[in-house]
């Protein structure tokens, strides 16, 4: 009886801790992901028109090619230094806005994050 006891709190506790671990992996790459995203689109609207600024009415808007390139290098970037594998799943450069969409591999599951950014003249 007691043998069993033992255990089987063994197991409980053991099952506990393993998930604990597999929850706190999955919240931290989730985190990445989101930071990732983030200043992937934060670099693709960086890549404004050098000819909107100037010029009588002065504009910030996206090189869309331009931007696209920047989004992908910096978040290949970022994930490697993170150690993480992943991709681009989608960048949209529009006007003044970029909107990215990454995917990275989990512990679980793939987690996918997507962020925005707006570019200012100023």
């Amino acid at each position: 009886m007691v043998a069993a006891l033992v255990a089987l709190t063994s197991f409980t506790v053991g099952s506990v801790l393993w998930l604990a671990r597999d929850v706190d992996m999955t919240l931290s790459v989730r985190s990445t992901a989101d930071a990732i995203a983030f200043q992937a689109a934060r670099a693709g609207a960086q890549q404004l028109q050098v000819e909107a600024l100037r010029g009588d009415a002065p504009v910030a808007l996206i090189d869309p090619d331009v931007a696209t390139r920047a989004v992908r290098v910096t978040a290949g970037d970022l994930m490697a230094r993170e150690g993480l594998t992943g991709e681009v799943v989608a960048v949209t450069a529009m006007d003044d806005w970029v909107r990215v969409t990454v995917r990275v591999e989990g512990p679980v599951a793939p987690t996918e994050a997507t962020a925005l950014a707006v570019a200012e003249r100023g």
